[in-house]
C-alpha cells in the first residue's frame, strides 16, 4: 500500500529532456509555425466560412428562391428562412471556433489532491493506476495523474479530461473546451449540408433557365462544390466519430487505451461481465452527454460555460470505486495483487524513490502501452 505522505506531496524530479537545447533550425521554425497556428489558420476558417455564407446569401438563395411579383408566399418564407439560418448557423460556427481556441483546456493544480480526504484520494488515484500499482506519476511537471488526465506535449501541462491537440484551433481539446470543440464540428457539418442543399436547388433552378444563366454563380457554384464535397465527408465523419465518444463517455486517449484493456481481457478469456464495465464511466447515453455538454439542456446548442458535473479529479463510474478497483486487479496484468505488489516493492523499491535512471525507463515504457501524451492522437 503507498504511503499517505507520498501521495499527497510527491518528491518532485528534475527532466533534463524539458530543458534540453533547441537546434538552430527548430528556432528558427517555431516563429513561422507560431504565426501559422496563431494568424493563418484562424484566418483561412474564417474567410472560407463567412465565403461561403456571403455566396449563399447573395447568389445562392435568391437563385433557388427568387422572390418577384409572381413569387407565391411559400418561396418568400423559404427565401427568409434560408436567409436567417445561414446567418445564425455561421455566427453559432466561428463563435464555438473561437470559444474552443481562447478557452483553456483545464489544467491540473499543483495541489488538487488536497481537495479530497485520505480515503478519497487513495480511491482515486487507485482508480487508473501504473503497471505496478503505484499512482500515476508524471516526472515532466512533478505531480501525480488524477484519472482521465494526461500531459499535452505541446502545452507542456498536465491537462484535464484531455480529449487531443488540435492544430485548427492551436489549442487542446480537454474538459473545459470539449464542449465549443463538439459544437464547432457541429455547426459546420450543419452548414456544409446546408451549402450542399441550397447548391442543388439552385443548380436545379439554373438548368431550367440556362439563357439566363448568371455566371459568377455558375462558378462560385462549381469552385466551392469541388472543394467542400470531400472535406464535407471527412468533417462529417470526424462529427461522427467525436458523437459515438461523447456518447460512451470517453476521450480519443481512452479509446485507444480501451482497446488495449478490451484485447489483454480476451486473452485472460474473462466473463462478460468484465467486458461490460471496461469503460466504467461509461453510464447512459443521456448522463454521458451532460458530462461534456453541461448539466442544463437548454444551454448544450449555444457558446455557454455549463457545470460538466465533475470537478475534474472525480467522475461518476456505472459502479462504486471500490468495485472497480476489485475488477481491475483480476482483469489486468498492469493491476498487481496485494502480496506481488508487496514483493515488488520489498525488491525495487518505493515508486517515488528510484533511481532517475529507472524512474524515467519506466515512464517510457508505462507511454508504451498506455500514453498519457496527445503525440498518439
Amino acid at each position: 500500500m503507498t504511503d499517505s505522505s507520498s501521495i499527497t506531496n510527491p518528491i518532485k524530479k528534475s527532466n533534463k529532456r524539458k530543458n534540453r537545447v533547441m537546434g538552430k533550425g527548430d528556432e528558427m521554425c517555431e516563429p513561422i509555425l507560431k504565426c501559422c497556428q496563431n494568424s493563418i489558420l484562424p484566418t483561412f476558417i474564417s474567410c472560407v466560412s463567412i465565403g461561403a455564407y456571403i455566396s449563399g446569401a447573395i447568389f445562392f438563395v435568391p437563385t433557388a428562391f427568387p422572390i418577384d411579383s409572381n413569387s407565391s408566399n411559400t418561396t418568400f418564407f423559404l427565401h427568409i428562412f434560408n436567409q436567417l439560418f445561414g446567418l445564425i448557423e455561421i455566427t453559432l460556427l466561428l463563435t464555438n471556433y473561437f470559444k474552443c481556441m481562447k478557452t483553456p483546456p483545464g489544467e491540473v493544480e499543483p495541489n488538487w489532491q488536497e481537495n479530497f480526504n485520505e480515503e478519497e484520494l487513495k480511491l482515486i488515484l487507485k482508480l487508473d493506476p501504473q503497471k505496478n500499482g503505484d499512482p500515476k506519476y508524471c516526472a515532466k511537471t512533478g505531480l501525480t495523474i488524477p484519472p482521465r488526465a494526461h500531459f499535452s506535449s505541446v502545452q507542456k501541462k498536465l491537462i484535464l479530461r484531455m480529449d487531443h491537440y488540435c492544430v485548427w484551433v492551436n489549442n487542446v481539446v480537454g474538459l473545459r473546451n470539449h464542449k465549443f470543440f463538439y459544437l464547432f464540428l457541429f455547426y459546420l457539418v450543419i452548414a456544409m449540408g446546408h451549402f450542399f442543399i441550397l447548391s442543388i436547388l439552385t443548380g436545379i433552378q439554373m438548368s431550367r433557365d440556362i439563357q439566363q444563366l448568371n455566371v459568377i454563380t455558375f462558378l462560385l457554384l462549381i469552385i466551392f462544390n469541388v472543394f467542400l464535397l470531400p472535406m464535407s465527408c471527412m468533417v462529417t465523419m470526424f462529427f461522427g466519430w467525436n458523437t459515438y465518444l461523447i456518447c460512451s463517455n470517453q476521450t480519443s486517449i481512452e479509446n485507444y487505451q480501451l482497446s488495449d484493456k478490451r484485447n489483454r481481457a480476451k486473452l485472460k478469456k474473462l466473463n462478460k461481465e468484465h467486458l461490460k464495465y471496461l469503460n466504467f464511466y461509461q453510464l447512459s447515453i443521456f448522463e454521458n452527454m451532460k458530462q461534456f455538454l453541461g448539466q442544463t439542456l437548454w444551454k448544450w446548442p449555444f457558446p455557454i460555460e455549463d457545470n460538466f458535473g465533475t470537478d475534474g479529479y472525480k467522475y461518476k463510474t456505472i459502479l462504486p470505486y471500490e468495485n472497480i478497483i476489485e475488477m481491475q486487479k483480476e482483469t489486468f496484468s498492469h493491476i498487481l495483487p496485494e502480496e506481488r505488489k508487496e514483493e515488488n516493492k520489498h525488491r525495487h523499491g518505493s515508486h517515488y524513490h528510484r533511481s532517475r535512471k529507472g524512474f524515467e525507463s519506466d515512464e517510457e515504457s508505462d507511454e508504451d502501452d498506455y500514453s498519457s501524451s496527445d503525440e498518439l492522437v
